[in-house]
Order: C-alpha cells, then sequence, then structure tokens
C-alpha cells in the first residue's frame, strides 16, 4: 500500500473514530508528530490511538507517552 492510499485510510478510520473531519485532521497530525518524535512507526501509532480512543482514553493527554514509555522500559 503506498503512503496516500495509508494516509487516506487513516483519515477514513479517524473521521469515523472522532466524529469529524476536523477532528479527524486534527488526530492525524498529532499522531503523526508523536511517530516523528518516538521509535515508534506511524501504524503502531495510529493502531494505538485507536484502541485507546475506543476504550475511552484521550491519547493526546498524555496517556499514549507514558504506554510508550513503559513498553521501552
Amino acid at each position: 500500500m503506498d503512503v496516500a492510499a495509508t494516509f487516506e485510510d487513516m483519515e477514513t478510520v479517524l473521521t469515523t473514530l472522532e466524529g469529524s473531519s476536523e477532528r479527524a485532521q486534527k488526530a492525524m497530525d498529532w499522531i503523526s508528530d508523536f511517530a516523528v518524535k518516538t521509535p515508534y512507526e506511524l501504524s503502531e501509532v495510529t493502531e494505538a490511538y485507536k484502541n485507546l480512543v475506543s476504550s475511552g482514553i484521550d491519547p493526546m493527554n498524555g496517556s499514549l507517552l507514558s504506554i510508550g514509555d513503559a513498553a521501552a522500559a
């Protein structure tokens, strides 16, 4: 799958998950930034983000970073 298709799929999933394209774009930006700043792949960060949101946890409040730190320890 090419990069454009990957981002399109990610946007579709996040739009459904977040309830709007505006919130999905904010999530995509945050996920991309997080993946750049950490040793995790974009797909790993996206999957973790989806799982946390589905569980009612806000990944952008530091919870995903804490989980990543614990996994790396």
